[in-house]
């Protein structure tokens, strides 16, 4: 077993841009790719905007919908400012996408005595950048991936009891994780709703 601890920042490529351009960070904001909706802040989503929606029919749906362009580069060059950031509380860093961290939990435990304590650091070194981003941890790296986008620590031997309450659509949360979203749509289809639905299958 090897611990892991994750760092995820929330709505990462509306904030770089929001960032940018000097948005009000509270207010509904998105990104768009070829015309539909890439990403959005929680405040968008609160307003009906989600990720797949066109352009045109999220304005409609909020009219006071700041709405920028995919920015990789600044992506990119804003997950270098954050990492040269956490460096100064953690190396080994693992990248599985900009504004997506994974940290191996045991050393940074040792060291700072607790790994709630390192969690607390590498949050507060964020912070200091001007980002904001979520910690969690957990036995795996992809239960950690899942535990930092609720902020919580899921306990040594715990993971299972966590994972089976988790709603099946947490499969496609995250992207780098490259799960196929057909498969989730037809188990849903299916009246599998849950991740111990799913484990129950034969």
């Amino acid at each position: 077993m090897s611990r892991v601890l994750a760092l995820w920042f929330p709505d990462w490529p509306v904030y770089v841009v929001a960032r940018r351009r000097g948005w009000d960070l509270l207010a509904p904001a998105a990104v768009v790719d070829n015309h539909r909706i890439h990403a959005a802040n929680a405040a968008a989503r609160g307003a009906g905007v989600r990720p797949g929606m066109k352009e045109r029919h999220a304005l409609g749906t909020c009219p006071a919908l700041q709405v920028g362009e995919v920015e990789e580069d600044a992506e990119a060059t804003a997950h270098e400012e954050v990492l040269i950031a956490l460096e100064q509380v953690a190396a080994g860093v693992e990248t599985l996408r900009p504004g997506l961290l994974a940290f191996p939990a045991a050393p940074l435990a040792r060291y700072y005595g607790a790994e709630e304590r390192a969690g607390e650091l590498l949050v507060d070194a964020a912070a200091q950048a001007g980002v904001d981003c979520l910690a969690g941890a957990a036995d795996d790296l992809v239960t950690a991936v899942w535990a930092a986008r609720q902020g919580r620590s899921i306990g040594p031997g715990a993971s299972a009891a966590y994972l089976a309450g988790l709603p099946l659509r947490i499969l496609v949360a995250e992207p780098s994780l490259g799960c196929p979203r057909e498969m989730v749509d037809v188990l849903s289809q299916l009246g599998i709703r849950t991740l111990a639905d799913f484990t129950a299958l034969p």
